[in-house]
């Protein structure tokens, strides 16, 4: 019975791991690789605004921007570059902050 605890964990990790997530998702791409460089302006006040904007310095993007993202750094790695990623997601209720703070200045 020991050696049954060991077998249930691989089959559910590879059952876990065979469920694919649609390409439509917004999922964190630090969750599926460490080989990009982030410049998050908007989680800090060094941006135009002079203000934080975003709660979190994360880059949320759809999976399949994400996975193209991927195997387009793959052929950088290999040349020794690696891809930045600029703030990565700009959600509405910031875009109507940025347009509104531009016209009042």
């Amino acid at each position: 019975m020991k050696f049954l605890y060991p077998f249930i964990f691989l089959l559910f990790f590879q059952v876990f791991q065979a469920q694919e997530v649609s390409d439509t998702v917004f999922v964190n791409i630090k969750e599926y690789s460490k080989d990009f460089v982030f410049d998050m302006k908007y989680a800090t006040e060094d941006n135009f605004l002079k203000s934080k904007v975003y709660d979190c310095a994360e880059c949320v993007l759809r999976y399949k921007t994400v996975k193209n993202l991927i195997a387009a750094n793959k052929c950088f790695l290999k040349k020794g570059y690696r891809i930045k990623l600029f703030d990565c997601y700009r959600p509405l209720d910031v875009q109507k902050k940025n347009v509104d703070d531009c016209f009042q200045s």
